[in-house]
């Protein structure tokens, strides 16, 4: 038989895992969807906890066509890395990019527009998965 302690244990370990289960789905997804060219626009993409902070990435000087691939992996490490920095209970959470190009790659691939469209099912997943946590 289980205690209330244990129960409330229990709901609180719940609750602390939506939070990087949601985040980790918004990173994934918008790394996923990025163009490459220099890799500028994906490796700019953050999860701060300060309005107006986050990484910013300068094209200047950088190889074009850059592999895909391996510059989205780099953002969604440096997502993840942002992700494990963030306490659970944080109660405002950013996510950005301050890339050089970010109106532009914005304008013609709706990256961010998009990401943003599928956050709902994201935190409904993450809750969710999150209840099968003991």
């Amino acid at each position: 038989m289980q205690t209330l302690l244990s129960v409330l244990r229990t709901v609180e370990r719940r609750v602390e895992a939506v939070v990087p289960i949601f985040l980790d789905s918004v990173a994934q997804f918008a790394t996923s969807r990025s163009p490459v060219d220099t890799g500028t626009y994906v490796t700019s993409f953050s999860f701060t906890t300060t309005s107006g902070a986050g990484r910013m990435r300068l094209r200047d000087g950088k190889p074009t066509n850059q592999d895909r691939d391996t510059k989205q992996a780099e953002g969604l490490a440096q997502l993840r890395a942002d992700i494990a920095a963030i306490p659970p209970t944080m109660p405002n959470i950013y996510f950005t990019n301050r890339s050089q190009d970010v109106k532009y790659v914005d304008g013609k691939h709706g990256v961010m527009d998009l990401t943003r469209s599928v956050m709902g099912t994201f935190l409904e997943d993450a809750v969710q998965e999150a209840r099968n946590i003991q």
